[in-house]
């Protein structure tokens, strides 16, 4: 049988066309009620099944994310320079936002449940710390389910980043993007500062994979 790529959509645009984010396709395809196709590692969703998806039944998972603001923020790597190119980055991007930084995964979890950030950066590339596990752990528990967790890393597994997606990463990322990239990104998710962020023309940096 001859497949046509515009038979299928991605999830990223699926979730779009139903206006929720990317996680609740995900639980929802993990309860089985939308069939993927994996396709050279990632999953597609056929055309035919856009419409027969309905979010107005499930509103356990389905929250449009646009209608959240992120105030707080939470940057987790074991790389220094990583760490303070995120810290500049995402201070340009979520003006006026709080930000902290941790270094290890015992520092983490401490700020997880006492600073509870609306937004967390995770490199799961650390000593001690199992990527797909700690997902599960934020998204089970009642005083960090609603952080929204992005995932940057290394890490080029296609079924490790099915894996942490399918535990509640909102996105998995590698590590070699600049200032606008990321920026970019963030909007594609729906992820917008409470203010308005800087202007673009201070956005030249540049970071490569830590």
């Amino acid at each position: 049988m001859q497949i046509n790529e515009k038979d299928y959509i991605s999830i990223n645009e699926f979730a779009k066309f139903h206006q929720v984010s990317r996680q609740s396709i995900y639980f929802a395809i993990r309860e089985g009620r939308i069939p993927v196709t994996k396709i050279f590692g990632r999953l597609y969703v056929k055309q035919s099944e856009l419409k027969k998806y309905s979010p107005i039944n499930y509103p356990k998972y389905e929250k449009d994310s646009r209608e959240d603001s992120i105030n707080s923020i939470l940057i987790v790597d074991d790389n220094d320079d990583f760490l303070e190119f995120m810290r500049i980055c995402t201070e340009k991007i979520y003006v006026g936002a709080q930000i902290r930084t941790a270094l290890n995964g015992f520092t983490a979890g401490l700020l997880l449940n006492q600073f509870k950030p609306d937004l967390l950066f995770l490199d799961i590339m650390m000593p001690g710390m199992e990527g797909s596990e700690i997902c599960r752990q934020i998204k089970t528990s009642a005083s960090t389910r609603d952080c929204k967790v992005i995932v940057v890393t290394c890490l080029t597994d296609p079924k490790k980043h099915e894996e942490l997606l399918r535990e509640g990463a909102l996105a998995v990322w590698d590590k070699s993007f600049t200032l606008e990239t990321l920026r970019k990104r963030l909007e594609d998710l729906n992820l917008y500062p409470a203010v308005p962020s800087v202007a673009h023309s201070q956005s030249s940096l540049v970071m490569g994979k830590a």
